[in-house]
């Protein structure tokens, strides 16, 4: 059984959680701002409160203190910004192309070059070998915009160099296509990303091997009035290669959504999903017992922006599956504390089917942390849990931290400092390996952007 721990484990990080991809990668968890309906709600309710302050400024009568709020006004929108530091332009070696009078065309590129120690490379305490790594990352990012409509294009490598074990050299490429369309009373998003990793094989643990992945999803939604209709696709496919096996999840969802006020608006929706497992990867033959399965999902919901820098979601509702219920429940809460400060915390409760043909509870948590300390250096923090607990096996427990500094030496030339630790831990009654593990990595790098 604990061969499937290490396989959570590693989707977790390396796939985001295939098996309840439909789940990770729904379209109920695009950002307020992008859905029509929601960011007239919250443009309606911030021209409420600018003209109430204008009225009270004009009863008091006093042009000193006007010219005292403007002045503020102005500070505030000068004031360093922590999502405006990860999105510096650098060089602009490529400056803004305006191709005509409302589109424009930009490209950015980041040259990351790394050096790391990793205390555990193949994620087990039991024959554990360490190895530091050089690695070399790049990124080609183009971007279009007209008017309403909005066309991301990336693709990039990594390539790694272990100094120990030169046999897991290896090389990454990945591919990113981003659409978005958003008018008063519609929006269409389509997104797909294609992707080599490189993970353990749990069966041998002296190797790691190479998956592709593939994740799109395509959503369409339009809102009249108080009123949201919203229908999302998802397809993500797992190809283990020489691992034998992949795993291909795909279905739809469809969401109304009304508005109770200019805050806070409820959603229902329906899902459905479909898991084909193919071959199950990491499991040997003997050990497994998984059948492709059905699911269906209905769920009550709400978003609210309780403020103009709070704002999140909450869904829950039961999931049927082969004939059994299972209730889930999801929150999301994103807090801009003030321009240099932003927290995102999430928290999920749902069941999944396992390679096993038994299904299993996961609960986790999540806190996220970006700082501004000064306009040239930032930190930011990401931390979570994870706990499972199936029908039959083990119970175990993840956790995964991170924390990355990042000083701009100059425009365009950033160094990172980085260290990151995981832990899993399983019950130890039926453990087949005979140990749980934990992992620890650091480095430093230098990124070019231009």
């Amino acid at each position: 059984m604990f061969q499937f721990f290490i396989a959570l484990f590693l989707f977790w990080g390396a796939l985001g959680n295939p098996l309840c991809a439909q789940e990770e990668n729904s379209p109920l968890d695009i950002p307020s701002e992008e859905r029509a309906v929601s960011e007239e709600f919250v443009e309606e309710s911030n021209g409420e409160e600018q003209k109430n302050l204008g009225q009270e400024n004009s009863e008091e009568g006093s042009s000193e203190q006007v010219n005292s709020e403007q002045v503020n006004s102005e500070q505030e929108e000068e004031e360093p910004r922590v999502d405006e530091f990860y999105k510096s332009p650098g060089f602009r070696l490529f400056p803004k192309i305006k191709l005509t009078d409302s589109s424009t065309l930009s490209i950015r590129n980041i040259l990351r070059n790394e050096i790391s120690y990793d205390s555990n490379v193949f994620l087990t305490d039991e024959r554990r070998i360490e190895d530091t790594i050089y690695a070399v990352d790049w990124e080609t990012q183009l971007k279009y915009k007209h008017k309403k409509l909005e066309l991301n294009l990336s693709g990039g490598f990594r390539y790694e160099d272990f100094f120990g074990d030169q046999s897991l050299d290896q090389i990454l490429p990945r591919v990113l296509f981003d659409l978005k369309y958003k008018s008063d009373s519609m929006y269409i998003l389509v997104k797909e990303a294609i992707s080599r990793n490189s993970v353990v094989n749990a069966i041998d643990l002296n190797e790691r091997r190479d998956i592709i992945t593939n994740n799109a999803q395509a959503v369409f939604g339009y809102g009249y009035k108080r009123v949201l209709f919203e229908l999302a696709s998802v397809h993500n496919y797992t190809d283990f290669r020489d691992i034998d096996g992949d795993v291909e999840t795909y279905g739809q969802t469809l969401l109304l959504g009304y508005a109770l006020n200019r805050r806070i608006y409820a959603t229902f929706d329906y899902t459905w999903d479909y898991i084909d497992y193919r071959e199950a990867a990491f499991i040997v033959e003997e050990n497994r017992d998984q059948d492709d399965s059905f699911g269906q999902s209905f769920a009550l919901g709400g978003r609210f922006r309780l403020a103009n820098n709070l704002k999140g979601s909450v869904r829950a509702g039961i999931h049927l599956r082969e004939g059994d219920l299972f209730p889930f429940f999801r929150t999301t809460l994103n807090w801009l504390v003030d321009p240099r400060l932003k927290v995102e915390l999430g928290a999920s409760i749902q069941n999944v089917p396992t390679f096993f043909g038994d299904f299993q509870t996961l609960t986790a948590g999540s806190v996220k942390i970006d700082y501004l300390i000064n306009p040239l250096l930032a930190v930011s923090y990401t931390s979570s849990i994870s706990y499972s607990h199936p029908e039959d096996g083990e119970n175990s427990t993840s956790y995964r931290n991170k924390m990355i500094f990042t000083y701009r030496l100059y425009k365009g030339i950033d160094f990172e400092l980085f260290g990151e630790a995981d832990f899993l831990r399983t019950d130890q009654q039926n453990n087949v390996l005979g140990n749980d593990f934990n992992v620890f990595r650091a480095g430093a790098s230098i990124n070019l952007i231009f």
